[in-house]
């Protein structure tokens, strides 16, 4: 796992990420998702990257969703979930920032079963990780532009206009090489809607990409029901 931690820090510019988050796990375990996150052992090239207690996003950053891996990296089930994109919520969730570059992970996963923070993420997927199964959480997009970090509805139209050509010019290729290296056995796409809108047909039945409901907005018991069935 630890070739695809690096080639996710290699394409997102993210050096020093996962051996940043790292540390914040053994330096307050009770913060973070200390016991079920695979983060690996990479070590940075990048001297100055220093951890701080909450960077934070200003007008005009990008904000990325770094991969994450939760489970038994030796499971013969291998889960990718991909949500659309990230999105600026609260700067509470981020991790490392390089210049006007913030970094987090998808779903906040790393706050995940902490005495800091629930999460409605959390409560939806806890019945399904398991010793016997690997999940890798990422997104189709891994960027998201934050006009101002005061204006999520500025910022959201944005990402919408900016989603095809960023996926077409960079994150399809980063998504064949993703699933070439992960080699999931299923593929879970999170927001039927907005998915079949964004991503082409030919991609989802390509890789074979179960498009279900998305936990939030009311969809969490629907969500709940369709991963249930996927997994019977």
């Amino acid at each position: 796992m630890d070739n695809l931690l690096k080639f996710y820090e290699q394409e997102l510019s993210a050096d020093g990420f996962y051996q940043l988050l790292n540390s914040k796990l053994a330096e307050a375990p009770n913060q973070y998702n200390a016991n079920n996150l695979l983060l690996g052992k990479i070590h940075s090239q990048n001297n100055s990257t220093e951890s701080v207690e909450m960077p934070l996003v200003d007008k005009g950053d990008v904000r990325f969703d770094m991969p994450i891996l939760i489970g038994n990296k030796n499971a013969k089930e291998r889960i990718l979930i991909l949500g659309l994109e990230p999105r600026h919520t609260d700067d509470f969730y981020n991790i490392m920032k390089v210049k006007n570059r913030v970094y987090a992970t998808p779903f906040g996963i790393d706050r995940w079963y902490s005495k800091s923070k629930q999460s409605i993420y959390a409560s939806a997927f806890k019945n399904f990780l398991s010793d016997d199964r690997l999940f890798l959480f990422s997104d189709f997009v891994k960027e998201y532009n934050v006009i101002d970090p005061n204006l999520k509805n500025q910022n959201d139209q944005q990402a919408r206009q900016n989603f095809q050509e960023l996926f077409e010019g960079k994150y399809k290729n980063i998504l064949k090489q993703e699933i070439q290296l992960f080699k999931p056995t299923r593929i879970i796409g999170l927001g039927k809607t907005d998915i079949r809108k964004k991503i082409p047909s030919h991609l989802l039945s390509e890789y074979a990409i179960n498009v279900i409901s998305h936990p939030t907005n009311g969809n969490f018991n629907k969500m709940i029901n369709e991963m249930k069935a996927l997994f019977n």
